[in-house]
This record gives structure tokens, C-alpha cells and sequence, in this order.
């Protein structure tokens, strides 16, 4: 190989590597949605949260349905948030953890997140953990 076809060569690869950082550190994941969006609410920008929803949760919740609910959750006063359990499936993440609040309340926490048509992740459930089976008695 020539010179100039290893430098060509050298800065191909420079270019590709730095592509790949900067696809890395600008790839939000599922976790980091969930994060922004409790974050926002309890900096009391739920409208901006709001934004973070799918087409679904908005057909059932309105922007005054939204703002009750996360107040009647107590999100309004979030803190932090410990996700214990991240279930991944194919264009659905599950997310199950506890929130905490600016008065140290924790609240049992899950989230769903769904991929829109546009590839970005989208709140599509929140709340309380839903009660799960009911395991029959014992004989």
C-alpha cells in the first residue's frame, strides 16, 4: 500500500470509529425515557412529559386527565427512581422498580415503554405495580 492510500486508509477508520461513538452516546435507550419522564414531572413540566406518551395513553388521557394522575401518584414531587427488573422484548419494554419522592417515600413503580413508527420510545403505561396472577390454593 501506498502513503496516501494507508493515511485514506487510517482516516476511514477514524471516521467510522468516531460514527459509532457518537451513535452510542446519542442512542437513548428505554431506561433514559423513563428517567426524562419522571424527571420533568417532578420538575413540574408534565406538559413536557406529556409529550413523552403514545397515540394510545393519549386516546384514553387528556392533558388535565395526565396532570391528575401524576399528581394522585405523587410523581409531582419525584426524586429519583431504582428500576429492579428491565423486561425487553421486541418493540415493548417493561420496567419495574420504585420511585422515591422529595419527602423519601417510596412508591412500588412499573412502566411500560413502546417503540413508535419513528423509532423513538414511548410511555404507553405508569403507575403502581398491577396485582399479579392468583395462584390457586393449595390441595
Amino acid at each position: 500500500m501506498s502513503g496516501k492510500v494507508k493515511v485514506l486508509a487510517a482516516g476511514g477508520i477514524a471516521f467510522l470509529v468516531l460514527i459509532v461513538i457518537v451513535f452510542v452516546l446519542l442512542h437513548t435507550t428505554p431506561k433514559d425515557i423513563a428517567n426524562d419522564f419522571l424527571g420533568m414531572i417532578g420538575k413540574g413540566e408534565v406538559e413536557e412529559a406529556y409529550g413523552f406518551i403514545a397515540p394510545d395513553l393519549r386516546a384514553r388521557q387528556n392533558l388535565d386527565v395526565f396532570e391528575r394522575r401524576v399528581e394522585e401518584l405523587n410523581l409531582v414531587n419525584f426524586a429519583s427512581v431504582v428500576w429492579d427488573k428491565i423486561d425487553e422484548q421486541d418493540k415493548l419494554v417493561k420496567l419495574v422498580g420504585e420511585v422515591q419522592t422529595k419527602a423519601g417515600e417510596k412508591i412500588p413503580f412499573e412502566m411500560v415503554l413502546i417503540l413508535g413508527s419513528d423509532g423513538s420510545w414511548l410511555v404507553s403505561e405508569f403507575g403502581p405495580p398491577l396485582p399479579g396472577p392468583i395462584a390457586p390454593p393449595a390441595p
